[in-house]
């Protein structure tokens, strides 16, 4: 039963933290292309076309979970080049600096994967597609730092420390024996930033 009752967590918990976040992301793509046609703007054939393979991606991705698998593109492409997957598909410009991180195992880089997704959809939903959002993969000799950094509304983290967004990512860093911290201020942008130990041998609830 127990384990049950956490097999039901995680699956929640990716379809949260992956389908449900992207899906967010053509609704508010598909909401921005509706306002442009009430001014007159027709949509490109290209910015139809980028919806198109939005809507496939998450079909694939919705089938991932289904199966127990993690995200397709992750296992495909490592976590680099799968986060610059996300950012073409984003409304928000987003630059991506690695440096090399992909050697890793496969538990860590799923955790700082929906890291990711998670902190570019809270920075899309709040701050808007013109927010601006910067991503760093560090790989340092005795722990791997991700940072997320966007110039968006900003918060209170204080007033959102029971937030299940905050706490899932909370919870996958902190299963690989890591520690996530959120900096951020009204009016100040967000900085997330996850650090994880490299040879943790505290990888529960991951495989």
């Amino acid at each position: 039963l127990v384990a049950a009752d956490d097999e039901r967590v995680r699956l929640e918990r990716d379809l949260h933290d992956g389908a449900q976040q992207r899906l967010d992301s053509l609704s508010l793509q598909l909401r921005l292309a509706a306002e442009l046609a009430e001014e007159g703007q027709t949509p490109t054939p290209e910015s139809l076309m980028a919806l198109h393979r939005s809507s496939n991606d998450e079909v694939d991705e919705l089938r991932d979970v289904a199966r127990g698998v993690y995200p397709a593109r992750l296992k495909e492409l490592g976590l680099a080049r799968a986060l610059h997957a996300v950012a073409r598909l984003s409304p928000s410009t987003i630059t991506i600096a690695d440096d090399g991180i992909d050697g890793v195992d496969e538990s860590t880089q799923v955790a700082l994967y929906f890291v990711c997704v998670e902190a570019i959809q809270n920075a899309t939903k709040h701050g808007g597609p013109e927010t601006a959002i910067s991503i760093a993969l560090i790989d340092r000799e005795d722990e791997l730092v991700v940072t997320i950094e966007d110039d968006g509304p900003g918060f209170d983290p204080a007033e959102r420390t029971g937030s299940r967004g905050m706490l899932n990512m909370a919870d996958r860093v902190g299963a690989l024996g890591g520690e996530l911290e959120v900096v951020s201020a009204p009016d100040a942008g967000t900085t997330v930033i996850a650090r994880v130990p490299t040879g943790s041998d505290q990888l529960t609830g991951m495989s």
